[in-house]
């Protein structure tokens, strides 16, 4: 006995490809406004968070006020500085910064850089979105 094949439903994975292109592009903005926000973060508590907060070294007292902070340049700097199709970059043009990370000439004051905090929350966001692209 000869078996018939299924009906065609219209349905193969090729269908999604540009479905998933698209989740990748968010997951990459998402990632890039995530680590932005984590970096803002940082200045906030005057330190690097991650599974718990690295305080940065107290600056000089002759200027007052919160660490890496004295007129607010930095911290606004931070922003997304390149996005591919793959990669995203996030940083600051702020050169004195880039010296306080590095501690060239100042103590270390690591201000960028991975958060197991953050990438739980970038992994947590990338399950919801390729789930919501794949399951519609």
């Amino acid at each position: 006995m000869h078996k018939e094949n299924p009906p065609n439903t219209g349905f193969t994975f090729a269908n999604k490809l540009s479905d998933v292109a698209a989740a990748k592009r968010d997951i990459l903005n998402f990632m890039g406004t995530s680590q932005v926000a984590q970096t803002r973060r940082n200045f906030a508590a005057e330190g690097f968070i991650d599974r718990t907060i690295r305080k940065w070294p107290k600056k000089k007292a002759r200027y007052g006020g919160p660490t890496l902070q004295k007129t607010g340049r930095g911290k606004a700097s931070v922003r997304v500085l390149e996005k591919t199709q793959n990669t995203v970059a996030v940083g600051s043009t702020v050169p004195y910064l880039f010296l306080h990370q590095h501690g060239i000439g100042f103590p270390v004051r690591k201000w960028l850089g991975h958060s197991a905090q953050n990438a739980l929350r970038i992994a947590r966001y990338m399950h919801f979105r390729l789930s919501k692209t794949m399951l519609r």
